[in-house]
């Protein structure tokens, strides 16, 4: 009888040792996954900053791009006025060699008429290159989103 007992309290006292183990281990993954929730609310930290410095950089784009625009299509009445000057001043200039100066001026006005379209075409580029990182900034917020989902996935397993 002695010896089933102490056989008895050998198996409680084995079973006991793995509950402690088991315990430990337990331990041991609720840490891993608080470290993993922590990770998860820094991603998500960092998705919601990327997001904002998105909405930040296309509000910026967009005033650009209708800036932009704006100064396109005044240059380009401009040069539809100036065109339409330099017509009038050759039909004088054939009857009248006075106008000289006036059609210098006007050539002139072309010159800075042109010269501000080279820097419109030149902030369209801006633009495009702008246009460009944004994307590849909205790939890796993608991606973060993807990996919170991941980790989010892991937590709930």
């Amino acid at each position: 009888m002695e010896e089933k007992l102490n056989i008895i309290l050998s198996v409680v006292q084995d079973i006991q040792s793995d509950v402690k183990g088991l315990q430990s281990e337990v331990k041991g993954l609720q840490g891993e996954v608080k470290g993993l929730q922590d990770d998860v609310k820094g991603l998500q930290g960092d998705v919601r900053k990327l997001d904002q410095r998105m909405d930040t950089l296309e509000n910026g784009m967009n005033e650009q791009f209708t800036t932009v625009t704006d100064e396109i299509h005044t240059m380009k009445n401009e040069i539809f006025t100036v065109k339409d000057e330099i017509r009038i001043v050759k039909n004088q200039t054939a009857h009248n060699s006075e106008l000289a100066p006036a059609v210098e001026a006007i050539r002139l006005e072309v010159t800075s008429a042109t010269e501000k379209l080279d820097e419109v075409v030149h902030s369209m580029h801006r633009l495009e290159r702008m246009d460009f990182r944004l994307n590849r900034t909205t790939d890796r917020v993608d991606e973060l989103e993807a990996e919170v989902a991941v980790l989010s996935s892991k937590l709930k397993n």
